[in-house]
């Protein structure tokens, strides 16, 4: 997943508006992702703008707490050695870029919660009902490469489904969520 961290810093340069970027791949709002996606076609390359847009559609299938596994969190333990606390796994990462931790809140069959650690903070992956990830995620994936590989490791090891459409160009983006973009602004 090393693309990810290299994808994310090619969009980090000074002429990219962060706050654009974070709302493309956070939004729940598809009016607000394509408004987004639309400002961004301005100053990104294309190549860019398609590895943004698929990591959006991998931040979204994500699942929201609380959500069952095909296995039982403690496999976390078992498999990945991952600290089992009584009510949690969690684990700590360290890289040339620093520490980052992840915890699964749980029992058995059942994932309350999952929370990224930093030295610094500790929040939620995800965010409030506007966003599917707290916006602070897209800054530790910027400073923690080994971050979102680590997420998907786990989540494959439990047997959390994930299957999201990638898209081969910006324009099939486009294509597919403007109807329902368009259709959110009226209702707003």
């Amino acid at each position: 997943m090393a693309e990810v961290w290299r994808g994310l810093v090619s969009v980090s340069g000074d002429d990219v508006d962060h706050d654009v970027v974070a709302t493309l791949l956070t939004s729940r709002s598809r009016a607000e992702a394509v408004l987004a996606f639309s400002v961004l076609r301005e100053t990104l390359p294309e190549d860019s703008l398609l590895f943004l847009i698929n990591l959006r559609e991998l931040i979204e299938e994500l699942p929201e707490p609380p959500f069952w596994v095909a296995g039982d969190l403690a496999l976390l333990h078992d498999v990945l050695g991952y600290e089992d606390t009584g009510r949690s796994y969690r684990m700590r990462f360290e890289s040339d870029h620093g520490v980052f931790g992840l915890e699964f809140v749980g029992a058995n069959t059942t994932c309350e919660a999952v929370a990224v650690h930093t030295l610094g903070q500790r929040f939620l992956l995800h965010g409030d009902s506007d966003d599917f990830l707290d916006q602070r995620f897209i800054t530790l994936l910027l400073h923690h490469p080994d971050l979102l590989d680590r997420l998907l490791e786990a989540m494959e090891l439990l047997g959390v489904p994930l299957s999201p459409e990638f898209y081969l160009s910006p324009e099939d983006f486009l294509a597919e969520h403007a109807a329902s973009a368009a259709a959110e602004f009226d209702v707003l």
